[in-house]
């Protein structure tokens, strides 16, 4: 009988039927292209190789899907700063349009940075 070895474990009989052959063919170009690996427990018969399959392909779905997630989080939070930089430097302009005293400008702006920073922190307890 001719077997198809990988790392010294039979995975499937070459006299197989072709629909099982395909299974552990998928299971192996899935496990190398994913990158996860083969590791010291590997599937023994068709019913686990689908079933690997499919959990390897749903663990990569759920990683994409998290750091999509952690992304669009970092993305809102430098949105809401891009925002507050905006505005802040929408007064400073104005206030030098208007030739606003350096003192004045300075108590101003820590106001408006004070108020922005509470304001940030009170909207992360809610």
């Amino acid at each position: 009988m001719a077997y198809v070895n990988f790392a010294g474990v039979p995975l499937c009989n070459y006299t197989d039927n072709f629909e099982i052959q395909y299974v552990y063919s998928l299971y192996w170009a899935s496990t190398t292209m994913i990158s996860i690996g083969y590791g010291d427990i590997t599937p023994k018969n068709p019913i686990e190789v689908g079933f690997t399959i499919v959990i390897q392909f749903l663990s990569c779905l759920l990683f994409g899907y998290s750091i999509n997630q952690i992304w669009s989080i970092i993305q809102e939070l430098n949105l809401k700063t891009s925002k507050i930089h905006f505005k802040l430097n929408l007064i400073n302009l104005y206030m030098r349009d208007k030739d606003i005293g350096g003192e004045l400008t300075s108590k101003v702006n820590a106001y408006l940075n004070n108020y922005y920073y509470s304001k940030n922190l009170r909207e992360r307890d809610i």
